[in-house]
């Protein structure tokens, strides 16, 4: 399994959630293989996390307004971009974690069921339901989903995906990756870039986390 190229790994560090990347210290990220230097990933600050946050916040209420059936069909549009970029994600997730093939494989694989199940079932998950009141016929209940915000969640190293984004696909993530894993949770963010669709990029951008994605020490 050859790494990726070094201008792919300097473009991935460039999609760090930090605004000015140069002007922070960097942590050398080495492909676990063979000890060579991949690239250096910028080390955050609790101002950047503060700062990520709040670009989550923002997405995230631009995301609840969103109609179910289109938040539905952002799962499903984001499943297709993960399986025509599947192989470049594995290779990086080769690089930084040491994985065989058939392990990186595990976590495509959980990542899109799990993409097609909430693609699938979401409409019926989340649209309000009717239920009998406490007095039928002179009651109506009512059960309605409110998004809780913005969740936090640190990712392991050795299943950075299945642990991550499968895992907790329906929610909005700022996800703050493993500190040997850093580069494969930026490949998303990178994989929304290189199509020109808006709503696959806010799949990705707004409802995967990638606004938090960072190392801090």
């Amino acid at each position: 399994m050859p790494a990726p190229s070094a201008a792919t790994f300097d473009r991935l560090r460039s999609l760090v959630a930090i605004d000015d990347i140069d002007a922070r210290q960097s942590k050398v990220i080495e492909e676990v293989f063979t000890g060579k230097e991949l690239t250096t990933i910028p080390i955050g600050t609790a101002a950047d996390v503060d700062a990520a946050f709040a670009k989550a916040r923002k997405a995230q209420v631009e995301w609840a307004q969103r109609p179910i059936k289109e938040r539905a069909a952002i799962f499903a549009k984001f499943r297709d971009l993960l399986m025509k970029n599947r192989e470049f994600i594995m290779d990086v997730a080769q690089a930084e974690t040491g994985k065989v093939r058939a392990n990186a494989q595990e976590e495509i694989v959980s990542m899109l069921l799990n993409s097609r199940y909430y693609a699938q079932n979401a409409v019926e998950f989340l649209e309000p339901k009717q239920v009998q009141g406490l007095l039928p016929g002179l009651t109506k209940t009512v059960i309605r989903r409110q998004p809780k915000g913005v969740v936090g969640l640190i990712a392991p190293w050795n299943y950075p995906m299945a642990l991550s984004i499968s895992a907790s696909a329906s929610a909005g993530l700022e996800v703050q990756p493993g500190r040997r894993t850093c580069l494969v949770m930026l490949t998303f963010r990178a994989s929304a870039r290189r199509r020109r669709s808006r709503i696959k990029t806010v799949a990705l951008n707004r409802s995967f986390g990638v606004w938090g994605s960072m190392y801090q020490p």
